[in-house]
């Protein structure tokens, strides 16, 4: 009679597991993107989203690599305008990791003098 309370337990184990890393990858769907204070880039990696002010160092049409004086990371930009930017620029990045952890998903780009390039629109 132990048998069936085991494979039983085993199941539903298994169906949290299964359906908990399915979620997990979900994270950041539908997150409504805010402004928080600058975080590190490593705090952001590490955290999942957040607010980075840093350096362009280079740019690829509208994606570029940017420093925050410690460390670097690849942005892609979801905005997809990149109007006036150029290596040298100071900006406030506000987004999430992608899927992989290796770049930011930026949502919204704001330049050293204030001005906010377009906003990427969730669906």
């Amino acid at each position: 009679m132990r048998t069936p309370t085991i494979v039983t337990s085993a199941l539903v184990v298994l169906i949290g597991t299964v359906a908990g890393t399915a979620l997990a990858g979900e994270r950041h769907r539908g997150w409504q993107q805010v402004a928080t204070a600058p975080m590190s880039i490593d705090e952001v990696a590490r955290t999942g989203a957040g607010t980075i002010v840093g350096t362009i160092l280079s740019m690829d049409e509208e994606d570029f690599v940017l420093s925050d004086g410690v460390r670097r990371i690849d942005i892609d930009n979801k905005t997809k305008d990149a109007a006036g930017l150029k290596p040298g620029d100071t900006v406030t990045v506000i987004g999430h990791m992608d899927d992989d952890g290796d770049e930011f998903d930026a949502r919204q780009i704001i330049r050293a003098d204030g001005s906010v390039l377009a906003r990427h629109q969730q669906r």
